[in-house]
C-alpha cells in the first residue's frame, strides 16, 4: 500500500507542477447575459443530458468505487488485488476518454453509445453480485468505464452543444 500511495503522491504533484504552465485565455469581448437567457439554456438539452450524466456518475460511484470493492473484499481479495483492480478502473476509463475522441465512436450513433452504455451498466450491476472470481470482477470493471470514458464525454459534450457560444 505504501508503493501505491507513493505513486499516488507523485503523480498528484507532477500533475501540480505541470499545472502552473497552464494559460487561461480572455475572450475578447464580454457578453451582456441576463438571467432570462441563462434560464433558457436550461431549456434545452442541457437539462436531460445533465441528469443523465449525475445518473451515470452516481451509478458509477455507488457501483464501482465501493460496491466492487467491497465485493473483491468479500471474495478473499488482498489489499494489492484491491489497489490493481482500482488501477485497471483508472486505466480502463482513460483508454475509453480517449476512444470517444477518434473514429471508434463512428461505430454506432450518440444516442445508439448512451442506451448501449446504461444496458450495459445495468448489466454490470446485476452480473458482480453473482460472480465468486476476483478476477472476472475486475474484468467486468471494463464495462462502467466505458460509461466513464464514452457515455460521460458524450452526455457533456451532448449538453453544451447547444448551447449558443
Amino acid at each position: 500500500m505504501m508503493v501505491i500511495s507513493a505513486f499516488s503522491l507523485g503523480a498528484g504533484l507532477i500533475a501540480c507542477v505541470l499545472s502552473f504552465f497552464l494559460h487561461a485565455t480572455k475572450p475578447s469581448i464580454q457578453p451582456k447575459i441576463g438571467v432570462i437567457e441563462l434560464l433558457q439554456v436550461i431549456k434545452k438539452k442541457l437539462l436531460l443530458y445533465s441528469c443523465l450524466a449525475l445518473v451515470q456518475q452516481g451509478v458509477q460511484m455507488a457501483t464501482t468505487m465501493s460496491f466492487t470493492n467491497q465485493i473483491i473484499q468479500d471474495l478473499g481479495a488482498t489489499n494489492m488485488v484491491i489497489g490493481f483492480s482500482s488501477i485497471i478502473y483508472m486505466l480502463s476509463a482513460v483508454l475509453f476518454a480517449k476512444l470517444a475522441s477518434t473514429r471508434f465512436l463512428e461505430l454506432l450513433t450518440k444516442k445508439q453509445w448512451i442506451y448501449s452504455s446504461f444496458l450495459l451498466l445495468g448489466i454490470y450491476c446485476l452480473m458482480v453480485p453473482q460472480t465468486g472470481s476476483i478476477f472476472i470482477v475486475c474484468f467486468l470493471q471494463l464495462i462502467p468505464e466505458m460509461g466513464t470514458g464514452i457515455l460521460f464525454s458524450l452526455l457533456n459534450s451532448e449538453a453544451i452543444k447547444s448551447i449558443p457560444q
